[in-house]
């Protein structure tokens, strides 16, 4: 898992310079279009970092940084933690982790959730 968290900072590193070489060239619009659209893609469900439903099992209990955990709560850590390389900050993240859970369909619309 730590190889994994290694490869994935990599990248979420050149993805944050890049869109920190687009914001200097002042194409604002694009730079953030670029970091959302990479990043989404990368998350999404079945995405190449959607890790809590491919290695890990959502609801299977793994030994992690000395704690069992959940590969669901495993999964969302990694979502925060390549998001906050990225440069997203943890309102962000969590504002569109629940936008994407709702429009996604993970989401059960009853009136207990609204």
């Amino acid at each position: 898992m730590a190889e994994l968290f290694r490869k994935n900072r990599k990248i979420a590193e050149e993805i944050y310079d890049k869109y920190i070489y687009y914001l200097g060239t002042r194409r604002f619009v694009f730079a953030e279009g670029y970091r959302a659209t990479i990043f989404i893609d990368l998350v999404k469900t079945g995405g190449a970092w959607d890790i809590k439903s491919n290695p890990l099992s959502p609801r299977s209990t793994y030994l992690w940084r000395k704690i069992y955990r959940k590969g669901e709560y495993i999964g969302n850590y990694h979502y925060g933690y390549m998001g906050r390389i990225i440069g997203y900050n943890t309102t962000q993240l969590k504002i569109a982790g629940g936008i994407y859970q709702f429009y996604g369909g993970n989401f059960k619309n009853n009136k207990k959730n609204l």
